[in-house]
């Protein structure tokens, strides 16, 4: 779902535990009620989009995109509301989900965000981890899409394809680890990949380790020296 259009789509009590929702257009959309936790919503387009009672803990909210919708804007988006539904009642409640997002977004203060979310600022939540702590953030969010991937093959596949998106090598903490616990005996739909993605997820998993070795190495001789 990144870079997806959703401008005021309902998407209300929607399951997207751990989606990849960044830099996705929710301008208008109902997002009231969804299960958001762990979801990557970096860089999303937010103007008007309601999350009252959404789960957001563990959420990635940085570099959230709150510029009000111009009218311009509005009239090209409703143009394609009117020609892509046949419904007057569906466009009605689109287009009225719409025009909230002419004015600036302020209701993610409305949203649970029961496990810290990753945050630009503080304003958003007052359990939010800064980009500083993106350490603690991954030990955290790597174990809950570990236990959500293990035990579903489809959300298995697509951490996969979303890891390759990211590109090799991956500096962060949570891909090595999300990749050695579905590496594990015990992680059944990590034993039901195909050997390129499980070849890929060992690749994570090694350049994770070289990458230790050498810091270690380093500080090591940074002492003897």
């Amino acid at each position: 779902m990144s870079w997806a259009h959703l401008e005021g789509a309902n998407m209300f009590l929607a399951d997207l535990e751990g989606a990849d929702m960044s830099w996705a257009d929710l301008e208008g959309t109902n997002m009231s009620g969804a299960h958001l936790e762990g979801a990557d919503m970096g860089g999303a387009f937010i103007n008007g989009t309601q999350f009252q009672d959404a789960d957001l803990s563990l959420a990635d909210l940085r570099n959230l995109k709150q510029t009000p919708l111009s009218k311009e804007r509005f009239k090209e988006i409703k143009a394609v509301i009117n020609q892509a539904f046949k419904s007057k009642v569906e466009k009605e409640v689109i287009i009225s989900r719409l025009k909230r997002a002419m004015q600036r977004s302020d209701n993610l203060l409305t949203a649970f965000i029961h496990k810290p979310a990753l945050c630009d600022n503080y304003g958003i939540s007052k359990n939010c981890l800064k980009t500083k702590e993106i350490s603690q953030y991954d030990l955290e969010l790597a174990d809950f899409l570990a236990e959500l991937a293990c035990a579903n093959k489809y959300v298995a596949n697509s951490m996969v394809i979303r890891f390759r998106l990211v590109g090799v090598p991956r500096d962060r903490e949570l891909y090595h680890r999300v990749a050695e616990s579905l590496l594990k005996p015990e992680c059944e739909a990590g034993a039901e990949l195909d050997q390129d993605a499980r070849k890929f997820l060992k690749q994570i998993v090694q350049n994770a380790k070289k990458k230790k070795q050498l810091l270690n190495q380093t500080a090591s001789d940074s002492k003897v020296n």
